[in-house]
């Protein structure tokens, strides 16, 4: 058993009604906008250890739709002060979880518009 666990979950580009259809309306590409995550140690029971946060700005849809800001509480503006490349927050992120497994609360990765981008990080 590992000494310490990373579980993460990120947040998407959304727009009202685009998970129903398919995402497949023109101009509603999907784009990562955070990833939220917690490290426990090993324990009885597991201890909170470290939590990572990092915001990411978005490329082809860079305003934030009012339907996301309403769901997860990112504002635009928060976004334009906080956000990161996506490379930089990746890399943050794969600083973060070192060696630890990591575990997707849901299925984040395979929700990823191009899930080999997660192979170049250090984290399992």
């Amino acid at each position: 058993m590992p000494d310490s666990i990373i579980i993460y979950d990120t947040e998407y580009t959304s727009w009202q009604g685009c998970a129903q259809k398919g995402w497949g309306r023109t101009g509603q590409y999907r784009e990562l906008v955070q990833i939220g995550a917690i490290k426990l140690h090993k324990g009885q029971p597991w201890q909170e250890a470290e939590t990572f946060d990092v915001l990411i700005k978005p490329v082809i849809n860079p305003v934030l739709s009012s339907y996301l800001t309403n769901l997860i509480g990112i504002t635009q503006s928060q976004l334009d002060a906080e956000g990161l490349a996506t490379a930089e927050a990746l890399q943050q992120f794969a600083d973060f979880c070192g060696d630890s497994l990591v575990y997707s609360n849901g299925q984040d990765l395979a929700s990823s518009p191009k899930p080999a981008a997660s192979k170049k990080l250090s984290c399992r």
